[in-house]
């Protein structure tokens, strides 16, 4: 399995290649099909009949000494780390010469809370107050906050910025400000066929 990002960014869509080799002695025919499941974080290796989160059901023909590669495209809103897995022939549907060869992992994936803010510029120009800063990633928009208490952001008001810069005018009260990068995304979600076990049973040998 190769992953095009091992430490994403939170709403980052990443992406997954597997590669399924056929290093047995006989090929697998056309329509002779079998799962390819793909498990995002599980503690311990998946087992035979596990459903992944996501999943592909084979059915190319693999000659003997060949091989094909299967994307799956993830995305995850939560900061946190995976140990991924990956298992073909999850439902024991082609007949083996080694069936202890099937599954993949764990690869550690982390996936990281969006960068802090710490440039952030702050200075009063014409009458407003212009707020200026840097980001390394691209984000949906940034959230402003802005506070009368420097250790306390508890319902301050928010405004909203779509580029690297803010600007409001000066007012009476003096006001400390923070700011966030923001993305909106959901994370990918399959639902899982519960039924989708036991196609026609395979017979072939490689």
């Amino acid at each position: 399995v190769v992953w095009s990002d091992t430490n994403p960014y939170g709403c980052d869509e990443i992406t997954a290649t597997v590669t399924v080799y056929n290093n047995g002695n006989a090929g697998v025919p056309v329509g002779d099909g079998f799962w390819l499941d793909i498990y995002y974080n599980l503690v311990t290796s998946p087992s035979y009949s596990d459903i992944g989160d996501q999943y592909e059901y084979i059915t190319v023909g693999i000659p003997v000494g060949d091989s094909i590669n299967i994307q799956f495209n993830i995305i995850n809103s939560t900061a946190e780390t995976w140990n991924s897995y990956a298992q073909i022939d999850t439902d024991d549907q082609i007949t083996e010469m080694n069936e202890g060869n099937n599954i993949w992992g764990p690869d550690v994936i982390n996936w990281n809370e969006l960068p802090v803010i710490d440039d952030l510029v702050i200075q009063e120009n014409a009458g407003n107050i212009e707020l200026n800063w840097t980001y390394p990633i691209v984000v949906d928009h940034f959230n402003i906050y802005k506070s009368v208490d420097p250790y306390d952001f508890s319902g301050a008001a928010v405004d909203s910025s779509a580029t690297n810069s803010f600007t409001e005018p000066v007012s009476g009260t003096k006001y400390f400000y923070y700011v966030t990068g923001e993305r909106n995304c959901e994370a990918t979600v399959v639902v899982r066929d519960k039924n989708r076990r036991r196609k026609t049973e395979i017979s072939s040998v490689r």
